[in-house]
């Protein structure tokens, strides 16, 4: 019997279902469909392979965000639920179909009206044939940095420096508007990001920390088996906020009985050397990469390395 034919389009309503099972089956996965809706909060740039009239057996999809670049800021796309089904790329030949379908994207997708540039993090296998074949670029350093320190009971409190839980959604725009200067390339980190990209569906914790009554860092933590993450912040760099904040996610972690307190962070210099004296080790993500590709002659991927901001937010990891 002979392979049903495969159209590669966009996604389009009345696809959820059959997507969402296909992305299961290609990670070994158990995601609701409600979580499928939260996360793609904007569907439109999703490129599928449609074996016979409903059968999603393919996907090329990027979630949509705001990058401030050299320059301005532009619309991009985070790369993200890259799959192809085994048997489908047995029936087409390997790697045929991941292929079709990323070219496929990127000829509707690509250009300064719809997104200027890509970003993910792909694994080893995707990251060479994405080189070779798909036109992305290594962001060096390509290795994902990982930062980790063990739980901590040590706490200081100040008055000058506070903590203060489940802050106003508000305070990304206001703490954004002052700090975008300390990020060349990042992606946009306002209220409106905030809410998208943190759904009251899962089990975030959000932190800000005050300097004499200001906003000097916001945070959003979670917790994933035995660690403790910090999954993002928007910082002011001044050296006690940093400071406190990292002493209460250690803590936090120690009252959990956890086993690791874990930060992903590039692209900012004096955080990094903060984590250093503090005796954070950095060890490189086993598996990902880091590449981009542009499609707008305003953008230059070679000004991104050592300078595009990077936190488990810029990832679908948590």
């Amino acid at each position: 019997m002979g392979h049903p034919p495969v159209l590669l389009r966009p996604f389009a309503a009345g696809d959820e279902a059959s997507l969402n099972q296909a992305f299961n089956r290609a990670f070994g996965a158990q995601r609701s469909l409600p979580a499928w809706r939260a996360k793609f909060f904007d569907p439109t740039f999703i490129m599928l392979a449609v074996a016979g009239e409903h059968t999603v057996v393919a996907q090329y999809a990027a979630l949509p965000v705001r990058l401030r670049v050299p320059g301005g800021t532009v619309r991009a796309g985070q790369i993200v639920d890259v799959f192809a089904l085994p048997e489908a790329r047995r029936g087409l030949g390997a790697a045929r179909l991941f292929l079709a379908t990323a070219e496929a994207f990127f000829d509707r997708f690509g250009g300064p009206q719809a997104l200027s540039v890509l970003f993910g993090f792909p694994g080893r296998r995707h990251f060479r044939l994405g080189l070779t074949r798909l036109g992305y670029d290594a962001m060096p350093p390509e290795k994902v940095p990982v930062w980790t320190a063990p739980p901590s009971p040590r706490r200081r409190f100040s008055v000058a420096t506070q903590v203060w839980d489940d802050p106003d959604p508000q305070v990304w725009d206001s703490l954004w508007s002052v700090v975008a200067p300390r990020y060349p390339v990042a992606v946009v980190r306002d209220t409106q990001w905030f809410q998208h990209r943190f759904p009251a569906t899962h089990d975030y914790r959000g932190l800000l920390v005050t300097r004499r009554g200001r906003p000097a860092l916001a945070a959003v933590t979670a917790r994933q088996g035995r660690r403790q993450l910090v999954v993002d912040l928007l910082w002011d760099g001044e050296p006690p906020a940093l400071l406190r904040l990292l002493e209460e996610v250690r803590a936090e972690a120690w009252e959990r009985r956890l086993e690791v307190v874990e930060l992903w962070l590039a692209g900012d210099p004096q955080a990094e050397s903060v984590l250093r004296r503090c005796g954070w080790r950095c060890q490189v993500h086993p598996d990902l990469h880091r590449v981009a590709r542009s499609f707008d002659s305003a953008v230059e991927v070679g000004d991104f390395p050592g300078r595009f901001l990077l936190t488990l937010a810029d990832t679908d990891l948590v």
